[in-house]
């Protein structure tokens, strides 16, 4: 059993620091950082890379030597294993409609983006010759956009105090909005008030087009979108805006 120890205590850095490069090489390699982290925020993945290989190199030379296996280097070698347990399970998972009723605070943004538009990974398209905006423009540039017949791709959510306040057709249209990564993101939602046919559930992805109204006075402003047309569209290959 003892030579069994020893055997592992002199390979597990080198098969853990190949695991770790052989999972960040990838998601690099498929973008699908991007599920977590600001895409221009990948070259600390790179270097998280280059650090790995300089340790593998090190542990590489020093395979000839015996190392004593202990209860310390097992834990932190248990520690740096986990994360690569859990990567194949949250590598697809996206924010939904469960973070959205911790995050949601309201209809109004954070403030105001200088008049400059929000970028969107994924192209976007013009429907019908409709001008095509993002939920984050909506929010944050509300005025600019009051009174024109606008397009714009968002998930679904039905919310009941919504539905008592501005009747049974009115449900929300949502995206999260990253800064730095998932844990900071924050939805940007707007008020939908039209037909969206009931067997849609929470969390479908639909492009809605129709005039967009910047309502305010009394308790609170309100930005909705009066809906004319409401499309069900595939999930963006990158969910969030930045």
């Amino acid at each position: 059993m003892k030579p069994l120890f020893s055997i592992l205590a002199r390979y597990s850095r080198v098969v853990l620091y190949g695991a770790w490069f052989y999972a960040l090489s990838g998601l690099v390699g498929d973008r699908s950082h991007e599920t977590f982290l600001r895409p221009e925020f990948g070259w600390l993945l790179g270097l998280g890379i280059l650090t790995l290989l300089c340790f593998g190199l090190v542990e590489l030379a020093r395979l000839g030597r015996c190392a004593e296996p202990s209860f310390a280097g097992a834990m932190r070698w248990l520690v740096l294993a986990a994360p690569l347990a859990y990567l194949p399970i949250a590598r697809d998972v996206v924010l939904d409609a469960g973070a959205f009723e911790k995050r949601w605070t309201g209809f109004n943004g954070n403030g105001a983006t200088g008049g400059q538009a929000l970028v969107e990974q994924a192209s976007a398209a013009v429907s019908n010759g409709l001008r095509s905006v993002t939920l984050a423009d909506l929010c944050w540039n509300a005025e600019e956009y009051n009174g024109q017949r606008i397009t714009v791709d968002g998930m679904i959510k039905r919310v009941p105090e919504i539905a008592e306040d501005f009747g049974t057709d009115a449900c929300l249209l949502y995206r999260f909005m990253v800064t730095c990564c998932v844990a900071d993101a924050m939805p940007a939602a707007i008020l939908l008030k039209g037909d969206v046919p009931a067997e849609w559930s929470d969390d479908t992805w639909i492009r809605a087009e129709g005039t967009f109204k910047l309502e305010t006075g009394g308790e609170r402003d309100v930005i909705r979108l009066d809906l004319e047309r409401a499309t069900p569209v595939p999930r963006p290959s990158n969910p969030y805006l930045y």
